[in-house]
C-alpha cells in the first residue's frame, strides 16, 4: 500500500506512489506537493518505483507522467526548479 512520511527536521515529505493507479498517483502527487508548500516544507520526494526505466513502454508511466506535469509547468506555483536537466526539483 502507498504511504507518506514527514520529516520535520529536514522539511521533507516522502510519498510512495506504488500500487496507485496512474490517475490516482498523479492526484496524490499534486496534492502532497501543494500541502508541503502550504506548510513550509522544502522538499517532496516522490517514489514511483521506476528509477531504472528509460522508456515509457517499460512500465514507467507514473514516472513519465510526473516529468510531463513538471515540464508543462503545472506545478510551477509550488516548486522551485533547481536542477531541471536531471529532473530533480526542490
Amino acid at each position: 500500500m502507498a504511504w507518506f512520511e514527514v520529516d520535520i527536521f529536514e522539511k521533507c515529505v516522502t510519498v510512495d506512489l506504488h500500487k496507485y493507479s496512474h490517475r490516482t498517483a498523479l492526484i496524490v502527487a499534486r496534492e502532497k506537493i501543494k500541502e508541503a508548500y502550504v506548510h513550509g516544507f522544502r522538499y517532496v520526494r516522490l517514489i514511483h518505483g521506476a528509477a531504472d526505466i528509460s522508456k515509457k513502454n517499460d512500465s514507467g508511466s507514473i514516472k513519465f507522467a510526473l516529468h510531463s506535469i513538471l515540464k508543462r509547468g503545472e506545478l510551477d506555483k509550488w516548486v522551485e526548479k533547481k536542477n531541471a536537466s536531471s529532473g530533480k526539483v526542490n
